[in-house]
């Protein structure tokens, strides 16, 4: 399937990405503090009005689109002062910045970045901090919507192959669970009756072979001699 190739416009289900560099929860740190689970200087942007965005996908994450962006945000990991690892981004649904349920509202401009790789980036866009508004009340603003209405894409890539697509698959449970119940009809633990209702012979004490032969078994009478002692 072709890499996803996005409109100029930013369609309302699109999925928006802010980049998440050296964050704490997403190493496993303990302690750290905190709010809504990521740290707030990621959100904060002091260079200008515009916060940069990444476009993951026209209604979910493409995989595609990932693996191109994987490569250029741990790039620009590298740019900084003190090199810093790119862990993910948090990601939220391009409504809930165009439409965003407390105001300002954001608007999303498809920016796309044209330059020698691994600079380049296609699937750039960004937001415009309102007008008398500093850099923290923009990070605190795009934070909340973030962490209220979105999720974290950790930077980890699982290739799929066909054995885990195969035993993923609904069919190849289904037929599992049949089997599992087969198997469990069959399997005779020792000591233990086939069915509840059916007794095994193992468990059924005919006494030993002295104790037979004192007490022996009632004699049969034969059929005729029972009718011959019948009353006519």
């Amino acid at each position: 399937m072709a890499r996803w190739n996005p409109h100029n416009s930013v369609g309302l289900n699109e999925q928006i990405g802010r980049r998440l560099f050296d964050e704490p929860m997403l190493r496993g740190a303990m302690g750290q503090p905190s709010y809504g689970g990521i740290q707030l200087t990621h959100f904060e942007e002091k260079r200008g009005d515009e916060v940069s965005l990444d476009r993951l996908g026209a209604s979910g994450i493409d995989r595609q689109v990932r693996r191109y962006l994987i490569q250029r945000a741990e790039a620009d990991g590298g740019k900084f002062g003190k090199p810093k690892r790119f862990d993910g981004w948090a990601v939220v649904a391009a409504k809930e910045l165009i439409h965003a349920r407390r105001d300002p509202k954001l608007p999303i401009y498809s920016s796309p970045v044209s330059e020698p790789e691994p600079k380049d980036n296609i699937y750039h866009a960004h937001v415009l901090r309102p007008e008398g508004w500093n850099s923290y009340q923009m990070a605190l603003h795009l934070r909340h919507i973030f962490t209220s209405h979105g999720r974290v894409e950790p930077n980890k890539i699982v290739e799929e192959t066909w054995q885990d697509i195969f035993w993923a698959h609904a069919i190849t449970k289904w037929i599992l669970s049949k089997l599992n119940v087969i198997w469990r009809f069959r399997k005779i633990e020792p000591g233990e009756p086939k069915s509840s209702n059916c007794m095994s012979m193992r468990n059924v004490s005919f006494g030993s072979k002295a104790q037979l032969q004192n007490d022996p078994l009632p004699a049969v009478q034969p059929r005729s001699a029972a009718l011959r002692g019948r009353a006519p």
